[in-house]
C-alpha cells in the first residue's frame, strides 16, 4: 500500500508492507513488516532538500533443518528416515532413531519439530538527508548523508531429553553513518 502526492514545490511518498508466511513444517513461520517514507522540498529555484527513511522488522520461528553433513533437523530426519519406523515417542517418552545407527544417527523428525525452536528477530532502519544545489547553469552539487542501523537476535532453544542441545545465542547490531557524495 502506498500514498504519494504533493504540490509544485513539495513531493511526498509513503508506503507500507506486511507479509505473514506459515512454514511448511509445524511450528514454523515468518512475518515481515515495513514502512518507507520520502519527502522532497524545493527551498528556492536552485536549492532542494530531501529526507527519506526505510524501516523493516521481521520475525521467524524456525526449527533445525539440518543438511547433508548435519545429524539433526526435521527435513533431513524425514528425508533419510526409514518409513517403517514409527517416529512417535515410546512408552518411556523417548523418540526412536529412525535411521540405522551404523550409518549415521539422525534426529527423529518429530523430535526436531516438538523439541527444538529457533526464534529470530531483525530490525533495520535506513535513513538519509539530501541537499541538491544548482548554483549555475550546468553545475549540480549533491550531498547525501545516510544512516543504517541493523539489530538481529537469534535464540535457539531445546527441551530436556533431546538428542542434541543447540544452546548458542547470536546477536548482531551494526550502525553506519557516512556522507555519500
Amino acid at each position: 500500500m502506498s500514498i504519494s502526492g504533493g504540490t509544485a514545490g513539495t513531493k511526498y511518498y509513503i508506503s507500507g508492507t506486511y507479509l505473514n508466511n506459515q512454514g511448511i513444517i509445524k511450528n514454523t513461520d515468518f512475518t515481515r513488516a515495513g514502512l518507507r517514507a520520502r519527502l522532497d522540498q524545493d527551498l528556492n529555484s536552485w536549492l532542494k532538500l530531501g529526507a527519506g527513511m526505510n524501516y523493516v522488522y521481521s520475525h521467524s520461528n524456525e526449527i533445525p533443518n539440518g543438511g547433508m553433513t548435519e545429524a539433526y533437523g526435521a527435513l533431513t530426519g524425514f528425508i533419510f528416515s526409514n518409513n517403517f519406523i514409527n517416529p512417535e515417542k515410546d512408552q518411556n517418552g523417548k523418540y526412536p532413531s529412525t535411521t540405522p545407527v551404523a550409518v549415521v544417527k539422525r534426529t527423529n523428525p518429530l523430535e526436531a519439530i516438538n523439541n527444538f525452536k529457533f526464534a529470530q528477530r531483525t530490525s533495520r532502519f535506513i535513513g538519509n538527508l539530501s541537499l541538491q544545489a544548482k548554483p549555475t547553469e550546468g553545475l549540480t552539487l549533491n550531498y547525501v548523508l545516510g544512516f543504517d542501523n541493523t539489530n538481529s537476535l537469534g535464540q535457539p532453544t531445546s527441551h530436556q531429553g533431546t538428542q542434541h542441545h543447540p544452546t548458542s545465542r547470536a546477536t548482531h547490531n551494526a550502525q553506519t553513518s557516512a556522507p555519500l557524495c
